[in-house]
C-alpha cells in the first residue's frame, strides 16, 4: 500500500516538474501560422475560434482562402450565394473556384469592401515569419536526421515533429507576409439584406383602397431597390480564365492532401528506420486531415451556399481541429522524452539505433 502511494506521489512530482518547464519555443513558434490560417472576419472570440478549428481540422478550407482568393474577392468571400445576382437572379452557389465568375461591383460595393479590408500589422507580419523560420529549420532538420547527415539522431530526446507537420502552412504564411491584406469586419453585415415582407393589415382585400395599394407597391420597390444595390452582380469567366482557377483550386486540393503526409515519410526514415509508434501518431494526423481536405473539395465540387457549407460538415472539421490540437500536445510531450512512448504504447514503442 505504502510503495503504491509512494509511486503516486512520485508520479505527480514529475507532472508538476514537467509543467513548470518552459513551453518549447517550437511550439510557441507554431501558434502564429494555426492563427494566421484560421483568420476570420466572424464577430466574438467564439466564432473565431470555431473557425481556427476548422481550419486547422481540414487544411483545404484553409488553403482555398488564401492561396485561390485574390485582394477583389477577400470579402465576398465570406458572403452566402444570395448576396450574388446574374441576370437579376440569385446564383446558386458561391462564385468561386470549380464555380468561379466574374465580379462586377458597384463604387459603393467597392466603398463597402474597402471598409471590412485593411493592412495587416507587422507584429501580425513578424509574427507568421518567426512560424515560417521554426517551420523551415524542421523540415531542414527532418531531411538531415532522415539522410544521415547529422550524429546518431537516436537520442534520449527526440527532435520535435510538429513544425514539420505544419509545413503545408508555408502558403499561407507567404500570403499574409507579402500581401498582408486582412479582413477584419464581417462583410456580411454590410451586405445584408432581408426580403420585403406583406405587410398586415385588419382590412380585407375587398376593403383597400386604390391609394393604400399603390402605396404598399411604392414600398416594396424601395426595398427591393436597397437590396438590389448590396447585391453583388457576377458574370460569367471566358473559359481560359475558367479553367485556370479550377486548375488552381485542384493543385491546392492536392497539395492539402499530400504535403502533410512528408512528416510521416520523414518519421520513418529516421533512425530507427521502420514504420516505429512516432510515424504511426503522424499517420493518424495526416489521416485525419487527408480525409477532411478530400470531403472538402467534394463538397466543393457540388457547391456551396455559404462559407460554412454544410452545418454537420462543418461541426466535423471543427471537432477534429480540436482532436489535432490535442494530438499535438502529446506529440510535444512525448518528443520531449522518448521513454513516455513505452509508457504509453508499450513495448512495442521500444527503439533500437544499433
Amino acid at each position: 500500500m505504502t510503495s503504491t502511494v509512494d509511486a503516486e506521489e512520485t508520479l505527480l512530482l514529475n507532472l508538476i516538474f514537467k509543467l513548470q518547464d518552459p513551453i518549447p519555443q517550437y511550439v510557441l513558434g507554431c501558434l502564429p501560422a494555426i492563427a494566421t490560417i484560421g483568420a476570420a472576419p466572424d464577430n466574438g472570440l467564439m466564432n473565431k475560434l470555431i473557425w481556427i478549428f476548422r481550419s486547422l481540422g481540414s487544411p483545404f478550407s484553409g488553403l482555398f482562402y488564401f492561396c485561390n482568393i485574390n485582394e477583389k474577392g477577400m470579402c465576398a468571400y465570406w458572403l452566402p450565394s444570395d448576396s450574388f445576382i446574374q441576370n437579376g437572379n440569385t446564383i446558386l452557389y458561391r462564385p468561386f473556384g470549380h464555380h468561379a465568375m466574374e465580379l462586377d461591383l458597384t463604387p459603393n460595393q467597392k466603398k463597402y469592401m474597402r471598409e471590412c479590408i485593411a493592412e495587416a500589422t507587422v507584429l501580425d507580419r513578424l509574427s507568421s515569419l518567426a512560424s515560417a523560420y521554426y517551420i523551415i529549420v524542421g523540415i531542414f532538420a527532418g531531411i538531415a536526421r532522415a539522410t544521415g547527415a547529422v550524429g546518431n539522431p537516436c537520442i534520449i530526446k527526440d527532435w520535435p515533429y510538429i513544425p514539420l507537420a505544419l509545413a503545408w502552412t508555408i502558403p499561407v504564411i507567404c500570403v499574409r507576409v507579402f500581401n498582408g491584406r486582412v479582413v477584419f469586419k464581417d462583410p456580411r453585415h454590410k451586405f445584408y439584406f432581408e426580403e420585403p415582407k406583406e405587410e398586415e393589415s385588419e382590412e380585407s382585400e375587398e376593403e383597400r383602397t386604390e391609394k393604400d395599394e399603390i402605396e404598399i407597391m411604392e414600398i416594396k420597390v424601395e426595398e427591393n431597390g436597397r437590396n438590389e444595390s448590396k447585391r453583388i452582380r457576377v458574370k460569367k469567366l471566358k473559359e481560359d480564365m475558367l479553367n485556370s482557377k479550377i486548375a488552381h483550386t485542384m493543385l491546392t486540393a492536392a497539395f492539402s492532401v499530400l504535403m502533410p503526409w512528408m512528416a510521416v515519410l520523414m518519421a520513418y526514415f529516421t533512425k530507427p528506420i521502420g514504420f516505429a509508434c512516432r510515424s504511426k501518431y503522424l499517420t493518424v494526423v495526416c489521416s485525419i486531415w487527408t480525409i477532411n481536405s478530400l470531403l472538402a473539395y467534394i463538397l466543393h465540387l457540388r457547391g456551396e451556399k455559404s462559407v460554412s457549407g454544410h452545418k454537420y460538415i462543418h461541426g466535423w472539421f471543427c471537432l477534429c481541429g480540436v482532436i489535432i490540437i490535442i494530438l499535438f500536445t502529446l506529440l510535444g510531450l512525448l518528443s520531449n522524452t522518448q521513454l513516455w512512448w513505452i509508457n504509453l504504447f508499450g513495448n512495442s514503442c521500444i527503439t533500437d539505433c544499433s
